[in-house]
């Protein structure tokens, strides 16, 4: 389980392909995330929401950053598979 304890973040950014494609990545490597959606149209930075991957990327949403978070135990796993994935 993740937990704000035990987290490491290994991406930060608008609805993009990239995104998509570390969701992806991640997925096909069998490493467990999450993920959390701020919004600065909120009435306060730190309420999140969690959407599911086909509605965030189906809208043009400039003003949403999502972040993504694995175990701290697979972070160094997540980060060669990612950086593998992007020379490629």
């Amino acid at each position: 389980m993740i937990t704000i304890w035990n987290q490491r973040e290994v991406f930060i950014g608008n609805p993009s392909e990239e995104l998509k494609s570390t969701m992806d990545t991640l997925t096909e490597h069998k490493i467990k995330y999450k993920y959390k959606v701020f919004s600065d149209s909120s009435v306060h930075f730190l309420n999140t929401t969690i959407a599911s991957l086909g509605i965030f990327l189906s809208k043009d949403d400039s003003s949403k950053i999502y972040y993504l978070y694995v175990h701290k135990k697979d972070y160094a796993n997540a980060l060669a598979v990612l950086e593998k994935g992007c020379y490629q």
